[in-house]
């Protein structure tokens, strides 16, 4: 179990208590807090379904990586901790055959990122060997899509980036994100870890994990140039511009459908009425709809 100066929840006269809580027969979760950089970690543990023969020889099998470790870490920034996050951050790590799955789930990925170069950790070059090219194409590297290379190497460094080359085919997905695609923090990491059933599985996965906390602690201090600073910004522009133009449409489109509704309504009264009661209430409505105008010209006079 990773301290790294948590404090962890369930403490009783000085002692941690390190039982994870069970929250079904697979899953079970376990929160921390007291961590510089992090506002909480909540760890999750989905374990694959050894209970039920069906999961266990079938499903899982042939679909689960095994059991996976999610952790949601808010990232905190110093300063004022509701504010907008100091640096415009989207980066992604995960393995190249996840790469396009990854953009179909996260639609605004397109808009963001695209795979870079990270010089910490290099993309391994084919091999002009059949055999080796083969054996090459069956490992599954990690790759770094980034808004720019110098996010990516500054965050992953010489450290991080030798844990993972060395222990990172148990890394699922690293995603530090300040889209609010998770939550409404104005940063936030996800990290989804396959920590095996071996003891040296587990420590490998453990050293994976490290690196993850040596990387928020160097998000917090990312400064990014002029040129990358402007670019981000310029980028988040445009998708908040498409964003308020999707909501505006859309409370448009339900502003049309209450008045239809409405209409519906009201012509369907109309058609009950006898005559000299509709032009009473086609009269009241009349009415209605001219001092709804000149209150609204009024409005616009003000401005």
């Amino acid at each position: 179990m990773i301290k790294d100066n948590f404090t962890y929840v369930g403490m009783d006269d000085g002692v941690d208590n390190l039982e994870m809580e069970a929250t079904s027969w697979s899953e079970f979760t376990f929160y921390a807090s007291g961590r510089k950089n992090c506002f909480y970690a909540l760890f999750k543990l989905d374990m694959y379904k050894r209970h039920c023969v069906l999961s266990n020889w079938f499903v899982d099998k042939m679909y689960s990586p095994g059991d996976v470790l999610t952790v949601d870490i808010p990232i905190r920034f110093p300063g004022d901790y509701n504010a907008a996050a100091p640096v415009p951050i989207e980066f992604f790590i995960c393995k190249k055959s996840k790469v396009r799955g990854n953009y179909d789930i996260h639609e605004h990925f397109k808009q963001f990122l695209s795979q870079v170069k990270a010089d910490n950790l290099p993309v391994p070059k084919p091999p002009t060997n059949k055999k080796e090219a083969r054996e090459y194409q069956a490992n599954d590297h990690l790759v770094v899509l980034a808004e720019s290379e110098e996010v990516a190497n500054f965050i992953v460094d010489k450290n991080v980036g030798d844990v993972l080359r060395l222990y990172g085919s148990c890394l699922l997905e690293c995603h530090i994100t300040d889209q609010q695609v998770y939550n409404k923090y104005p940063c936030f990491l996800r990290t989804r870890i396959v920590i095996g059933e071996a003891k040296e599985e587990q420590e490998n996965a453990l050293k994976v994990l490290k690196a993850i906390f040596q990387m928020i602690d160097k998000v917090v201090r990312t400064k990014l140039s002029a040129d990358a600073r402007t670019k981000a910004e310029r980028v988040r522009r445009k998708v908040d511009a498409v964003k308020n133009k999707e909501q505006n449409d859309e409370a448009e489109a339900k502003q049309l459908e209450k008045l239809r509704q409405e209409d519906v309504k009201y012509q369907a009264k109309l058609r009950s009425l006898k005559p000299e009661d509709q032009r009473r209430l086609e009269e009241k409505k009349r009415k209605q709809e001219v001092a709804a105008q000149k209150k609204k010209m009024t409005k616009l006079s003000k401005y």
